[in-house]
């Protein structure tokens, strides 16, 4: 029995008597330093987890955020074009057109316009009142006895008689 093939099978069941038995010192004592590196990958593991979980929050938190200002950026967006339109509107409106006068085509702001409208205010105003003149010019012409001191532009006729119309602010005061 001492053949070759038998010390190779004594060697082989020899190892594996001596790999069991140090497995089971291994299972005995619980603190190889197998065991101590596993925990610690568990450890580390469960470190992992806690952070990325915690980054998967704050992406998610951070998404939402996102969303969120993309639906306002959105939003104005709208906004400035309603206001873009109101715009090309009202750029319309004070086009010019060929049937408009010198005097109106040179405006282009609303200032220049109402300055425009308080001139011709004060020449309508100061037309009248010479066109007034003449009238009593003519009618003295006409009439030259007429008393004309109590003729005015703002005169009125009360029962046959020329009354000087009062101002708002003088009859306020009486």
């Amino acid at each position: 029995m001492d053949s070759p093939a038998h010390l190779k099978q004594l060697d082989d069941d020899s190892v594996s008597v001596i790999r069991v038995l140090e497995m089971a010192q291994v299972l005995a004592r619980g603190d190889t330093a197998s065991t101590v590196a596993l925990k610690k990958a568990e450890l580390g593991g469960k470190a992992a987890e806690e952070k990325l979980s915690k980054e998967e929050s704050t992406l998610m938190a951070s998404k939402e955020k996102l969303k969120k200002r993309a639906e306002e950026l959105a939003k104005k967006g709208e906004e400035i074009e309603e206001e873009k339109k109101k715009l090309a509107d009202l750029r319309a409106d004070w086009e010019h057109t060929p049937d408009e006068s010198e005097d109106v085509a040179g405006l282009k702001t609303w200032r220049e316009m109402v300055e425009k409208i308080e001139s011709l205010k004060l020449d309508c105003l100061d037309m009248a009142e010479a066109g007034f003149r003449r009238a009593v010019d003519h009618l003295k012409l006409l009439n030259p006895d007429l008393r004309t001191d109590n003729i005015g532009i703002l005169s009125k006729i009360v029962d046959g008689q020329v009354v000087p119309e009062m101002p708002v602010e003088e009859e306020d005061n009486e």
